[in-house]
């Protein structure tokens, strides 16, 4: 009965490390993909951002130049 208990004792105790260990990875890759969706995010409004730039930039030119009759 002893060895039964000992057993159980050590097999628990492999049951929390592989849990936490699980838990830690589960939560990198977590932080993992926040960090990537924010970098996206940021990436994708720094792409607006130069687009909305042009875009003044091609109207301030059009102003610029008189139109011809």
């Amino acid at each position: 009965m002893a060895d039964y208990d000992e057993l159980r004792r050590k097999d628990r105790e492999k049951e929390k490390k592989t849990k936490k260990k699980t838990k830690k990875k589960k939560k990198k890759k977590k932080e993992k993909k926040k960090k990537k969706k924010k970098k996206k995010k940021k990436k994708k409004k720094k792409k607006e951002e130069e687009e909305e730039e042009e875009e003044e930039e091609e109207e301030e030119e059009e102003e610029k130049i008189p139109p011809t009759d």
